[in-house]
């Protein structure tokens, strides 16, 4: 029962649920329409509120365009107005301008009229000036004609006269020069003579012997008190000899082998007596020069055999005489026949230039300089590129005589000969290096530096007359494999002569007698 009392109560529940969804359905629908009719009737509102709005603009806009032609109507009678206004004035304008240009043309006749007035005036007058001008011209014409004339007749005068100055002047000249020529040709052929006769063999031999005597009286001074009393070469001779060597600045190196040699002869003969040893010490400074690569040479040769020009490199610290023996060699080759060309390397010693072109003058050879403090490379180069050119026999080359460090030197003598070859392949033909012989000792140093620094060929000492230290050329030639090829043995022009070692070694002997006493 309780099972269909629930029953019940659910299907009335569901019955009451259904009639308030069935009212709340109806309300809707009852709404939806009262809202959709609010909706039209709106919408008819709108629709006629626009109608309205529409019939008012349209209103609005025929009053805007009516007014709108009202104002383009008043507009165009205004323009018309003004144009009309405006055609007046232009008119009114050009009948002012037609009357200005009318007066204008008025004036400008007037002008015209004036200015021919004037033209016939200025030409008349310019007529007249031409005239006047003309005849001016023709006065000065005739008078510059005659002027002419008269100058003419002057420098035709002068002409004449300069003409028979010069043809003097040109005989004169051409007389003197024969003259000049006669006298030169006589004074080198005196010279020439002079010359043969100064440097025959007996002459030199005794001006070699003179420019010795220092080191020949010092050196057998010393050795004749060393075996004074002495009946035989020994020991302690040798000793004594060997001392006076060093001391005449042979060396030491060179010395001990002369000592060695000598001692080698005596134990080879027993009973070498005193007054052999001149002899004996004599050929052996022979053979040591002659194992030194010195050869004896008999006159002045210039370098290189047959090549025309020979480049002769100069080279030697400064106060050696390095400029008096290029001068003085320069004179040799020229004496017999050669043309010479010194040139100037020298270039950063003050007057150093200035000296070598003296020695040129005196000489009489040619010169070549670039003047101080230039390139001594270019110097040298172009040197022998003037022998070349001017057909030069012989070239001399001077270089600087600052001994600096040896990797300096070297690079400055390294690029004189370098720009030598460039221009002249296989020059120099000789390297010569000129040393101080009353140096001693310090020569060997110098030959050390130059020796070093370039490919010395050729030695040349100077000053021997005034030394007692002539031994330093048997040590020079020993020590340094360089042939000794030149003698300075006075001041004066001819005093250099050609080295052989012969005739130098029998001129340091010939006091020999000092031996046997």
């Amino acid at each position: 029962m309780n099972f269909f009392k629930r029953l019940f109560s659910k299907n009335k529940g569901e019955d009451v649920e259904q009639k308030v969804a069935a009212e709340q359905k109806a309300a809707a629908e009852q709404k939806a329409a009262t809202e959709q009719k609010a909706a039209a009737e709106q919408k008819a509102a709108a629709e006629q509120k626009a109608a309205a709005e529409q019939k008012a603009a349209a209103e609005q806009k025929a009053a805007t365009e009516q007014k709108a032609a009202a104002e383009q109507k008043a507009a165009a009678e205004q323009k018309a107005a003004a144009e009309q206004k405006a055609a007046a004035e232009q008119k009114a304008a050009a009948e002012q301008k037609a009357a200005t240009e009318q007066k204008a043309a008025a004036e400008q006749k007037a002008a015209a009229e004036q200015k021919a007035v004037a033209e016939q005036k200025a030409a008349t007058e310019q007529k007249a000036a031409a005239e006047q001008k003309a005849a001016a011209e023709q006065k000065a014409a005739a008078e510059q004609k005659a002027a002419a004339e008269q100058k003419a007749a002057t420098e035709q005068k002068a002409a004449a006269e300069q003409k028979a100055a010069a043809e003097q002047k040109a005989a004169t000249e051409q007389k003197a020069a024969a003259e000049q020529k006669v006298t030169a040709e006589q004074k080198a052929a005196a010279e020439q003579k002079e010359f043969k006769k100064s440097n025959t063999k007996e002459k030199k031999a005794a001006r070699l012997d003179k420019s010795l005597k220092k080191t020949k009286t010092g050196f057998f001074s010393r050795l004749s008190k060393a075996i004074a009393g002495k009946s035989k070469v020994d020991v302690e001779i040798l000793d004594e000899l060997e001392g006076v060597l060093i001391s005449s600045d042979v060396g030491l190196e060179t010395t001990v082998k002369i000592i060695e040699r000598l001692e080698a002869k005596v134990a080879e003969d027993k009973y070498i007596n005193t007054s052999e040893l001149n002899q004996i010490l004599r050929n052996e400074i022979v053979d040591l020069l002659s194992e030194n690569n010195t050869e004896d040479v008999a006159d002045f040769i210039p370098p290189g055999g047959d090549v025309h020009p020979s480049i002769i490199l100069v080279v030697g610290v400064n106060g050696v005489g390095k400029t008096t023996t290029i001068g003085k060699i320069a004179y040799q080759y020229k004496m017999r026949g050669k043309r010479v060309v010194l040139g100037a390397g020298d270039t950063f010693r003050a007057a150093a230039v200035d000296q070598l072109k003296i020695w040129s003058e005196r000489v009489g050879c040619d010169f070549y300089s670039k003047g101080m403090n230039t390139d001594p490379a270019a110097v040298a180069f172009e040197t022998v590129n003037y022998a070349i050119n001017y057909g030069c026999d012989v070239a001399i080359i001077d270089t600087a005589g600052r001994l600096h460090t040896k990797i300096n030197l070297m690079r400055e003598l390294t690029k004189i000969k370098n720009s030598i070859s460039k221009r002249y392949p296989n020059a120099p033909h000789e390297v010569l290096l000129v040393l101080d012989a009353t140096t001693g000792q310090n020569a060997i140093e110098q030959a050390t530096h130059f020796t070093n620094a370039t490919d010395v060929t050729a030695l040349a000492l100077t000053k021997l007359d005034g030394t007692a230290k002539g031994g330093v050329a048997i040590g020079i030639s020993d020590q340094f494999k360089v042939p000794i090829k030149y003698l300075g043995i006075g001041e004066s022009i001819d005093m250099l002569q050609v080295f052989n070692k012969r005739q130098f070694v029998d001129s340091l002997f010939k006091e020999s007698e000092q031996f046997s006493k």
